[in-house]
Order: C-alpha cells, then structure tokens, then sequence
C-alpha cells in the first residue's frame, strides 16, 4: 500500500498557554502543540528546551480489540510486520539508524492502540523521524518474512511484561472477545493460521491516516518537525470516520486462573461510566491501601491500581505480583483490599498522602520528554479529541473526593467483581 506521498500541510489548531489551574499542585504545564494534516493526521508537539533526548510516539488506534475472530494477535503480528521495512529500506535499517543516532525503536500493541516509540538524543530525533513514518505509513508487506514476524510475536514474555498490564487479563475475562479469551499476542496456532493477505488487510483497513496521532517531545525546532513530518507521511489520503467506542455487557462476577513462574493476584471491579477524575482518586487511594497491607518484607513484590476504560465502562484494577513463595496468598490479601473499599471510608490522612503522591509523580513526569509523551500518549488513547484533550494531559491531575466515595462504593460489590490469578502454586 505504498503510494506517492502528496503535501498534506499542517494546520495548527492549538496552542495551549501554561497553566496552574484545576489540579492538586501549582505546577506550571508547558505549552502543547496540536496540528492536524488535511487527511486527518494528528501531531503534537511539546517544545522541551535543553533536553538531551526526545520522546517520539507514532500512535494507530489499533489494537488487539480489533482482532477478528479465531486471528488472536493479527494485531500485534501487523505491528511487527510493518516494522520490517519499506520498498526502499531493508529489514533492520530502521533499527540501525536508530541505533547509530543512540536512540532506542520499540514497539508495543494494547486492546486499543498500537503505539511505535523511539527514544533518541534530541540532536539525532529528526533524523530517525522521517524513516519511522515511512515505515508505519508505507510498509513493503507483501516482501515480509512472516516467519520471521511469528518468531518474534511468539517471543514475546508476558510473565515479564509491566505490571500495569495485568488490567488487559481482567479485561479479556470481563468482556470475553470472539477468539476465545487469548491475550493479545495470541497463541502459536492463532499465529500460524494468519497468512500475508490477512496482514495486509488488516492494515489497509485500520492504519489510517486519522486513526494516526504522532506525538513528538523534545528540543526539536518546531518548523524543521513539520516539514519532517510532511516529508515522512506516506500513506493513502483516506479519511475514516472517528472511532466510535464499542459498548459491551461485562461478564460479571468471573472469575480466571492458571499456572506461572511468578504468583500474580488481580481483583477487579466494573464501574459504570468511563473514567474520570474520582476514579482516578479511588485507584490512588487503593493504591496506597494495598501497599500498606502488603507491607515492605518482600523485596519482588510490585503493585499496581488503574482505572482503565473497557468498552463503555470503567474497569477498576488492583493487581500485586511476587516471585516470593510466600506469596501463594496475595489472591487473598489483593481481593480483601478491594473487598473493603466498599465500607473503608477514606481518611484525611488519605487524602493528604494521596495529593503528595500525585504532585510527585506529576513533577516527575513533566521533568522528562519520555514522561510527558506518557501524559500526553494517555490522552491520545482517550475519548476526547486532542484539541481539546491534550493541554489538560499535562496539568495536575484533579482529586474528585465525592467521585471517589461512589468508586470505592461500588468497587467492593462482589457483583461487579473480576478475579484472575496465576501462580506456580496453582493446578
């Protein structure tokens, strides 16, 4: 699907002043960029004066929810192919362009995005920007080696993945998809059926110009970005309609188990709603309660509380992973802490760690370009559109406490629960 790449001019539809208003800390937010290509191309730009390296995030809003039927991981497989190279660069260019610039290229596909990120020194961005364009717009598909792209699909380690991820398991038990509950990278036998046309077609359906957001932070100069990003555009001049969210009935209670290297408890709860900014404050808080009831003792303990969107809901989740022995109850100890939200009123005490904790994290993700690329990446994924999305993105968050009080509420209703565990313990 490589066509001839005609001007498509960049029309600047934001430029967000600084703020300090409506969050939990007077941090000053920079100035995002928002521009839009005739065809419906987003680009962001975040102006990041004396950083060292930038945070580049090419994003399609494509993701493994989009997998047919019986093709569990077509997604991801597609992401992987495109990466392959072009009809002018071969496989591995890309990657060693990256790597000469001293930049990193990965790549990563959620249930709804397909996100192709490059960290690289600011001086080197502009460089490896135009090729990976070319190569997530254009892809030479029909010359890939698909062996090759199972390989590397298939070695993927979800036991190693972040912790954050554990939300995708709750999710595929809550909202169960036509193929039969597989995670997103599918299973070897998904893998083997999808040929090179299902490939291409899956490509030719989803990777559109407006489903395509390119986020850029770092000191770039702001001119040379646009002609770069015109330059590196090269797909069709397709309009889509905007993605609509699809809206499932959740399958609860539910619950999942199986065997693993590390012990991995999950118990979450389906929220009526999308998220918003008491759920955000609930997740906080149960955050902090699932630390505590954890406690320090075991050095591979990790936590983690999200409140994620999930097909016209909020999925509350709260996830604890071990390679502990020990750990062969934190099932147990994970479903209490969510159990008690409903009848644990939250404290002063609460509130106040809770603000600490989220002015923190905030100064932390604004001190760095691949930080403020994750704030803004979150907003990309979301609902609303960048023009009016992404200058809130980068300001502190706001604690809806009120909100917060009907999450927790509703949070520890055992009704709405989902339950997922694995472990070396468990038959």
């Amino acid at each position: 699907m490589a066509l001839a790449a005609a001007a498509l001019p960049l029309v600047v539809l934001l430029a967000a002043a600084p703020s300090r208003a409506g969050g939990v800390g007077a941090i000053d937010a920079p100035h995002p960029i928002v521009e839009r290509s005739l065809d419906g191309t987003a680009l962001v730009f975040v102006s990041h004066r004396g950083a060292a390296r930038a945070a580049v995030r090419v994003v399609v809003h494509v993701g493994g929810d989009d997998d047919p039927p019986g093709r569990a991981g077509l997604a991801d497989m597609t992401a992987h192919a495109v990466l392959q190279g072009t009809y002018d660069m071969q496989h591995g260019a890309l990657f060693r362009l990256a790597d000469r610039a001293g930049g990193a290229l990965g790549v990563e596909v959620t249930p709804d995005a397909t996100v192709f990120s490059l960290d690289v020194p600011s001086a080197g961005a502009i460089e490896v920007l135009a090729p990976l364009l070319k190569t997530v717009t254009a892809p030479a598909l029909p010359f890939v080696d698909l062996e090759r792209v199972r390989l590397i699909a298939g070695a993927t380690d979800v036991e190693q993945a972040p912790l954050s991820r554990a939300g995708w398991a709750a999710r595929q038990v809550a909202f169960p998809s036509g193929h039969g509950g597989l995670v997103l990278i599918g299973s070897a036998e998904t893998r083997r059926g999808v040929t090179i046309d299902e490939v291409t077609s899956f490509y030719q359906r989803h990777y559109l110009p407006a489903r395509l957001t390119v986020i850029v932070v770092g000191d770039v100069d702001e001119e040379e970005l646009r002609r770069t990003v015109d330059r590196g555009l090269h797909g069709a001049p397709l309009l889509a309609p905007p993605r609509e969210t699809e809206r499932r009935r959740a399958n609860v209670p539910s619950e999942a188990s199986g065997k693993g290297r590390r012990t991995l408890a999950v118990s979450a709860a389906v929220i009526d709603g999308e998220p918003d900014a008491g759920c955000f404050a609930a997740a906080r808080v149960l955050e902090l309660r699932l630390r505590r009831h954890l406690g320090r003792g075991d050095a591979t303990m990790e936590t983690h509380v999200g409140c994620d969107a999930a097909f016209g809901h909020a999925l509350v989740t709260v996830a604890a992973r071990s390679s502990s022995p020990a750990a062969s109850t934190l099932p147990e100890a994970v479903r209490e802490v969510r159990r008690t939200a409903r009848s644990r009123k939250v404290t002063a005490g609460e509130r106040s760690q809770v603000a600490a904790l989220v002015v923190d994290a905030h100064r932390s993700a604004l001190a760095t370009p691949a930080g403020l690329a994750a704030l803004l990446l979150a907003a990309a994924r979301g609902g609303t559109p960048l023009e009016q999305a992404a200058a809130p993105a980068l300001r502190p968050p706001r604690l809806d406490w009120q909100g917060a009080a009907q999450v927790l509420a509703a949070v520890g209703d055992d009704r709405r629960a989902v339950e997922v565990a694995f472990s070396p313990f468990t038959r």
